[in-house]
This record gives structure tokens, C-alpha cells and sequence, in this order.
């Protein structure tokens, strides 16, 4: 099989997967310090349901064997990434069938709730249900969430999917994502894994995205500082590296929250605009929308930042098939016009230059417009006295 990327690069991406993680249901705000981490004895399991056991290849596991290698991996069937990664957690037990590693998932819900979801097809395989696609591995169900407690909360794992790789010796060697766990499961079965790099890398990671959230909800400036500190001081290339991704976030946060003031600085905020993905512009723009809608009051300049924003993303179309997704983006940031009629009329100005792929779509969103404008017209006269 394919493997995702490259290892140091799969430890930048995680922080981002584990932050973007499901919430899982109930759990306390952790304790200062975890009870398990990297290099921790890995507990003993007390599953009540085993509700697949790879085909037969698998006995119910209690203690971890020696020399074995164990994937403890927590999901549910409400869990959109959970679901998603279920074909790589079936191809991964594939992979390892013959070198004595035992992928085990484990889900809070109760029987009744795992056993109709498996029932159901796969999402764009109507032939294959999600039985049959996870039946290479062992999946399981406990409800009294004594699994949860010993490995999730005691490692202050905040959401799901989370996956923990007990090692040949019974001790946890690594915690994260399970997309992102092909090279360190790869590491451990041959017995090349750095623990102990990973324990450190592991926990300045923890410290990146501490600040990050801190950052996204608090102060921003602080965390910063404080992201800025830590990259001064650790040798690790990919903390430093997360560390950028978090400073560039937290940025823009800080720049779209400026742009509420008398003196919005507008040429950063068309540089982000600019630089961004596609991705990071679906964040900008609902940011950006969150801000005039809740404080519309309070942005002096509403027009020319709403202006700026149009401006940046009609220059993304290029005439290839990326225009249909800008054209969602666009809409959603022509919505914040002071009025229907306003975005109608950017729209169609924009598409007396423009003739590329998404040409039909933005007439659609236009005409769209302009009908709630006429909706809008109607019933302001039929209040007038």
C-alpha cells in the first residue's frame, strides 16, 4: 500500500487532525498532567463487546503479549473522521496480518447502535456495508466506558479518532491520529523506533497546541510569545514547523478581528486572502462572516473590507475547475453586501469580464439575489401604511 507521507511531515499535519479531532461525550477537563503518555505501560483492556475479530484471526484481548504490537483505537459511528478512517485501519491489519499486529477499536456506544451502523452501506459503496469493510480488524464496543477512562481521559485525548500503538514490550510508543500513524506502526514492527524522541517531540507538540487554542480563544498576543519561545528553544524541526502553522493562524485570526477597527489594515488582510488555500479561504470568509454579522455595528469600514474581500478571491478565478469552489467561497462572501440587491449587482459586474467553467453558477447566485431583493421590496411595502 501507499504510505500517507513522510513521517516528520505527518507530525506537522497532526496537530492540525487531533485539534480538528470529534469531541468525544463527557470528558472532564484534564488534569494538568496526564497519567499516560509515551512510554507509559499501556493498560489492560475490559472490553464487553467484541464485535469483529478480523475474520477469526483474533482472540479477545485483555493484556498485551509480548513481542505482539497493538493498535488501541477509539471511534464511534456518529464520528465523521472515525468512519473515514476505517478502510486505512482495515488495509493496515491487511498489511501486518503476518507480523503479529492486532488493530483493536473501541467505541463507548452500546451493541445495539454499533451492530445497525454496521448494517448500513459503505458512503459511495452501495455493495459493501461497514461490516464487511471492517471485518480485517477487531472492532468492539464499551459502554461502560472503563476503556475511555484508562486510555483517553489518563492520556487527556480530547477527541476522536485517537489511536495508541502499544509497543512489543507493552508500553504506549505513540499516540495520534490514525491516518497519520503509518510510519511510526511501520517503526515499531521493525523495532527502529525512537521512543524517546518521540516522548519529547510528543509533549512540545502538546505545548503548541495548548497555545494555539489559547491563542484562537484568548490571548493572542501571549500565545504567540509563547510559540515564538518554544521554537527558539527546541531542535526539532517539525515543532518548529508546527509552531509556524500555529503563529500564521493565530494571525489571521488577529487580523480579521482588526478589521473592526477605524483603521482596518486591509493590505494584510488581501495578502491572506491572497495566500491562502482553498481551504484556509472557506476559514477566512466564515470568519470574516462571523465578524459582521455578530458586531456589524462596531466595523467602521463594513464596505471596504466586504470590497476587499471580493476583490481577492474574483482575482482566483482562472478559468479552470477550481472556479466552481471559489464560486461557493465568493458567494458566501458576497452574501455579507449590506443587501441582496448590492451583492446581485457585484456579481453581475464580475461576470461581464468573466466567462470561465463557473459562469452559469454565479449568474444562478446573482438571479438568486436579486429575487430576495424583490422578496425584501414586497414586504417593506406591504408594511408601509
Amino acid at each position: 500500500m501507499t504510505r500517507l507521507a513522510p513521517f516528520r511531515r505527518q507530525l506537522v499535519l497532526a496537530i492540525l487532525l487531533i485539534g480538528l479531532a470529534t469531541p468525544t461525550f463527557g470528558n472532564d477537563r484534564p488534569a494538568s498532567t496526564p497519567s499516560l503518555t509515551i512510554g507509559s505501560a499501556a493498560p489492560a483492556l475490559d472490553i464487553e463487546h467484541w464485535v469483529q475479530n478480523g475474520n477469526g484471526a483474533f482472540e479477545p484481548v485483555t493484556t498485551f503479549a509480548d513481542d505482539h504490537v497493538y493498535v488501541v483505537e477509539f471511534w464511534a459511528t456518529w464520528c465523521g473522521p472515525c468512519v473515514a478512517s476505517m478502510p486505512h485501519l482495515a488495509a493496515l491489519q491487511q498489511e501486518y496480518a503476518d507480523k503479529q499486529v492486532q488493530i483493536i477499536s473501541i467505541t463507548a456506544e452500546d451493541l445495539k447502535t454499533v451492530e445497525a451502523f454496521l448494517d448500513r452501506n459503505v458512503r459511495g459503496e452501495d455493495e459493501k456495508t461497514y461490516r464487511e469493510l471492517t471485518a480485517a480488524y477487531c472492532l468492539t464496543s464499551d459502554p461502560d466506558r472503563s476503556c475511555d477512562a484508562d486510555y483517553m481521559k489518563a492520556a487527556q485525548q480530547r477527541g476522536i479518532p485517537t489511536a495508541f500503538i502499544v509497543g512489543k514490550d507493552g508500553h504506549i510508543e505513540w499516540i495520534g491520529h490514525p491516518m497519520s500513524m503509518d510510519e511510526p506502526l511501520a517503526s515499531v514492527v521493525n523495532s527502529t523506533w525512537d521512543r524517546e524522541r518521540f516522548a519529547a517531540e510528543f509533549e512540545q507538540m502538546k505545548r503548541v497546541r495548548q497555545a494555539y487554542t489559547e491563542g484562537m480563544t484568548g490571548d493572542a498576543v501571549a500565545a504567540i510569545e509563547r510559540l515564538e519561545e518554544l521554537a527558539a528553544t527546541t531542535e526539532l524541526e517539525s515543532v518548529k514547523n508546527s509552531v509556524t502553522q500555529a503563529v500564521n493562524q493565530i494571525q489571521k485570526k488577529l487580523t480579521i478581528s482588526s478589521l473592526k477597527s477605524s483603521e482596518p489594515n486591509l493590505a494584510e488582510f488581501e495578502q491572506q486572502l491572497a495566500e491562502a488555500d482553498t481551504r484556509e479561504l472557506f476559514w477566512i470568509v466564515g470568519q470574516v462572516g462571523q465578524l459582521l454579522t455578530k458586531e456589524r455595528e462596531a466595523v467602521a469600514k463594513y464596505d471596504e473590507v466586504v470590497s476587499t474581500m471580493l476583490d481577492s478571491l474574483e482575482k482566483r478565478f482562472d478559468g479552470e475547475g477550481n472556479d466552481q469552489m471559489i464560486t461557493q467561497i465568493y458567494a458566501n462572501a458576497a452574501r455579507m453586501a449590506k443587501s441582496p440587491e448590492q451583492a446581485a449587482a457585484r456579481i453581475e459586474s464580475f461576470l461581464e469580464t468573466y466567462d470561465g467553467p463557473a459562469s452559469q453558477m454565479l449568474k444562478h447566485v446573482a438571479d438568486n439575489f436579486r429575487k430576495s431583493a424583490a422578496t425584501d421590496e414586497d414586504k417593506a411595502e406591504t408594511k408601509a401604511p
